[in-house]
């Protein structure tokens, strides 16, 4: 006996640290989340990129040096004499160009906007992880409050199923009865194991999404409370117009469309540049013969020269790049109206869907409070014999659906709220 006891002890302690318990709430799983996230990642490594890439040099601003050094030995045979001639060479030189039209400056700007639009494109990765783990979150919630309801009418199952068996053995009950009772039972037992696994199931996502890869369940801190508020469409609309990160990129697409017009327009200027550089040779010439002497040479010169270069004529390609170029941005103000209409109308079918869900919220939890005065009463009056097991299953069943249509209620008020917000750009504010 003892034995077997020490077994079943080792077997839940085991059981418990393989699968221990944490408390989890929505914070610490967005922070998880956005920490763990690989396309988070990925984005802010392009940020870095685009970082990198925002420079003076890049646009060609600084001016480039450059120097080589090289020395040569060479032997020299011949039927009269020989030589051995050692030659060493050294140049430094600098090209800058001081002016193309402010070209330079014009793609720094560029360079600029870029890495906005990079921060833009993390912004937009994060709102949507945000946005998609507190679903996930909330789907855990609502997987494991259906799953208490399940339980609780399995019970109540269970408690009915004893009581008939007890009334059979008195003789007040018949066997239809008692099998009734059974099936009952049997069906709640396995909507129970069926809505396990659904928990199971939504926990196993949440740990995808947030990268959690240990073995651990979690205790859920949070729980399905609403908070119903009235929000004001002109409100959200103006919110929308300014915080809107794929609003706000394509904005500043347009602003580099801009000056990629200013770009193409900086070719009509000359250009500016300046080059100049250092020289040093010298050379020792040292023949194999006591009749002649060596032969030493060195000189070294420096030379500076500024160039100005304008083009006359190039076949009208400037002309043209420029008018491709008002046309590209004039394209990109019209997808831009477009989103902006978009946007909008999107805006004002997520504040209907909230509304509508709010009321549905409203009418299913009134609807789950009298099923479950309902349920309590029936349950005495059955107990009582005031009504016959097939009104108080079927009791049974109307409490069932109206609280699983409360929680899914709830539910689909989270989702709609959490789709609203990031639209508008405040979900980092929810």
């Amino acid at each position: 006996m003892k034995k077997t006891l020490k077994i079943l002890l080792l077997i839940f302690i085991s059981k418990t640290l393989l699968f221990s318990q944490e408390n989890l709430s929505l914070e610490e799983a967005l922070k998880i989340g956005l920490e763990n996230n690989y396309q988070i990642s990925i984005s802010k490594r392009n940020l870095e990129i685009s970082e990198n890439n925002n420079s003076w040099g890049a646009v060609g601003f600084l001016p480039k040096i450059d120097a080589s050094l090289s020395e040569t030995a060479r032997w020299d045979y011949q039927d009269t004499t020989s030589s051995r001639t050692n030659a060493f060479s050294s140049r430094v030189s600098m090209s800058w160009l001081l002016f193309d039209g402010f070209g330079m400056q014009i793609n720094k700007k560029k360079l600029e906007n870029l890495e906005i639009i990079s921060e833009g494109n993390v912004d937009i990765i994060v709102e949507n992880t945000i946005g998609n783990i507190i679903l996930s979150y909330y789907r855990c919630i609502l997987e494991k409050e259906k799953l208490k309801v399940v339980e609780e009418v399995k019970s109540l199952s269970k408690d009915r199923f004893n009581y008939i068996k007890s009334k059979k053995e008195f003789g007040a009950s018949v066997t239809y009865d008692v099998l009734q009772a059974k099936n009952s039972f049997l069906s709640d037992s396995s909507n129970f194991l069926l809505q396990k696994i659904n928990y199971e199931n939504s926990i196993k996502n949440l740990k995808l999404l947030i990268g959690e890869g240990r073995k651990i369940n979690y205790n859920f801190t949070e729980g399905l409370e609403i908070n119903l508020f009235n929000y004001d469409f002109d409100v959200l609309l103006k919110k929308l117009f300014n915080q809107n990160k794929s609003l706000k990129n394509q904005l500043i697409a347009i602003n580099i469309q801009t000056l990629e017009l200013d770009f193409q327009k900086s070719k009509y200027y000359p250009t500016v540049s300046l080059n100049s550089g250092f020289d040093f040779n010298s050379s020792n010439i040292n023949p194999e013969s006591k009749f002649l002497n060596n032969i030493k040479n060195k000189n070294h010169d420096f030379y500076i020269t500024l160039s100005v270069n304008i083009n006359i004529f190039n076949g009208g390609n400037t002309e043209r790049a420029i008018q491709n170029t008002k046309i590209q941005k004039d394209i990109m103000n019209l997808e831009n109206l477009e989103l902006r209409h978009s946007l909008k109308n999107a805006l004002s079918n997520l504040l209907s869907n909230y509304n509508l869900r709010k009321d549905l919220y409203k009418v299913s939890n009134e609807s789950f409070e009298t099923a479950k005065l309902n349920l309590q009463i029936s349950n005495e009056k059955y107990k009582s014999g005031a009504i016959n097991s097939f009104n108080y299953r079927d009791i049974q069943i109307i409490y069932l659906n109206s609280a699983f249509n409360k929680l899914q209620a709830s539910y689909n008020l989270i989702d709609a709220e959490t789709e609203m917000l990031k639209t508008v750009g405040e979900i980092n504010l929810k």
